[in-house]
């Protein structure tokens, strides 16, 4: 008997081969990553995708329990083993300073309600010069008003000055139709 995480973790891989969701995130796989926290890694997607890629050092900090098992589950089907799972918040990680050369919050910090604690967070756990790679819903596409789990409506201009603030250095941004994209540097 298959258990319902595992239909869950079957179906989101499926989803994943849209040609959408690979070229929205084709890019970050070209990108460094040395030893790597996923930032809310959900039910474990871009994860699969980065152990495919060859990514050896990862670490996932997933606030949500249902997620924490899902992800779990989305591992063992694809055989992906060596991940570090941690449950925990990302506003108060459970991580002693400087230990990770990049940081992926993909699709994260609009279900927050504090995003600049969590970017300041990420700042503190990360070593200098390490990358963070960050991804939101565009403007419009997914606000709180229409989505309950949502607590913000990045502006791209508003999210580069949040990003900038919390002590990054932002060296490449673009967007899509739907979404938001930074790729930044931690320089303080």
């Amino acid at each position: 008997m298959i258990k319902r995480s595992e239909k869950i973790a079957n179906n989101k891989w499926r989803l994943l081969n849209t040609k959408r969701n690979l070229k929205r995130w084709s890019y970050f796989l070209t990108l460094r990553y040395g030893e790597t926290l996923e930032v809310g890694p959900g039910v474990g997607l871009f994860t699969v995708m980065l152990r495919q890629q060859g990514v050896e050092n990862i670490t996932l900090l997933e606030k949500n329990h249902n997620c924490v098992q899902t992800a779990s589950d989305m591992l063992k089907i694809n055989e992906v083993d060596g991940v570090l799972m941690v449950e925990g918040d990302i506003t108060d990680a459970p991580f002693i300073g400087h230990c990770f050369d990049t940081i992926v919050c993909l699709e994260v910090l609009e279900h927050l309600t504090n995003p600049y604690k969590a970017l300041r967070e990420m700042a503190r756990v990360c070593r200098k010069g390490g990358y963070l790679y960050v991804s939101v819903p565009g403007k419009g596409v997914l606000p709180p008003s229409k989505c309950a789990a949502h607590h913000q409506d990045f502006d791209h201009e508003d999210l580069y000055a949040l990003i900038e603030d919390t002590g990054w250095s932002v060296y490449k941004r673009f967007t899509d139709d739907h979404y938001q994209y930074f790729y930044s540097q931690r320089t303080r």
